[in-house]
């Protein structure tokens, strides 16, 4: 699982898909990047988007 570390040592999971300009999907509270992927997919593969969840 690829992980990025914020300057205040907050570690972030993240997700690339597709290529392009970049999309970036940000959780709410409740939720994690799971409840973006039939997003990621179709924006990934129709519109030829990149997808940073």
């Amino acid at each position: 699982m690829p992980y990025v570390t914020a300057d205040d040592g907050v570690k972030m999971y993240y997700e690339d898909a597709g290529t392009g300009f970049p999309i970036v999907f940000v959780d709410e509270f409740a939720g994690d990047f799971r409840s973006y992927e039939p997003q990621v997919r179709y924006f990934g593969r129709r519109c030829g988007q990149k997808c940073n969840v």
